[in-house]
């Protein structure tokens, strides 16, 4: 199988060793060593939502009907979300810290939708000359896109927030206050290149 042919059939091999180990390590800490519920549990949870991941990476690689290279970016939040899925658990049963276990479990879980929303771009579109590495330079030239030249929206919208967040501090007042203009901050930031010299 070459490099870049069926990427995520690769990838799933990482998930799925992840959770056999986690299931195997939750089955003999329950059974041989006589842990606490508390630990082996989220070690069983971590072990089947590894093997969901790979399981349907898997399946979604060999759906493909012909090669495709992985987004470079997608790459990077897999890494993320096997490191949130390793990290968490184990966390959870050396510190039994409630705040910091939820923070992880989100930042997996954000980490996870990221990595989903790209999953679905990299097999929907054709894969851009970074992402294959037979690519030529020459292939890259042209046009990479808008970027606004100047723009006084983005400190606006911060100074909105940060008034609404005053709010509870000094007073409701600057919440409806910071809410309202906020709005008006956000509207102008988004249809600023709609009118006036940089309109497209």
């Amino acid at each position: 199988m070459k490099t870049l042919f069926k990427p995520l059939v690769g990838e799933s091999a990482w998930f799925g060793v992840l959770g056999v180990g986690y299931v195997v390590w939750a089955v003999i800490g329950a059974v041989v060593l006589g842990m606490r519920w508390v630990d082996y549990v989220p070690l069983g949870v971590s072990g089947v939502l590894s093997l969901t991941l790979a399981i349907g990476m898997l399946v979604m690689g060999l759906k493909q009907r012909q090669p495709f290279a992985m987004l470079a970016e997608l790459r990077i939040f897999v890494v993320l979300v096997l490191f949130f899925l390793v990290v968490t658990p184990v966390y959870w049963m050396m510190s039994h810290e409630v705040t910091g276990s939820v923070a992880l479990v989100l930042t997996f879980m954000l980490s996870a939708m990221l990595t989903l929303y790209l999953l679905i771009n990299a097999v929907r579109y054709d894969a851009r000359p970074e992402d294959r590495r037979q690519a030529d330079i020459v292939e890259g030239a042209g046009e990479l896109g808008f970027f606004p030249p100047r723009s006084a929206w983005p400190v606006t919208c911060a100074v909105m927030l940060a008034v609404t967040l005053l709010g509870p501090v000094f007073g409701w007042w600057l919440t409806i206050l910071g809410t309202g203009l906020g709005l008006w901050a956000i509207a102008g930031w988004v249809y600023q290149y709609y009118r006036g010299d940089y309109a497209h």
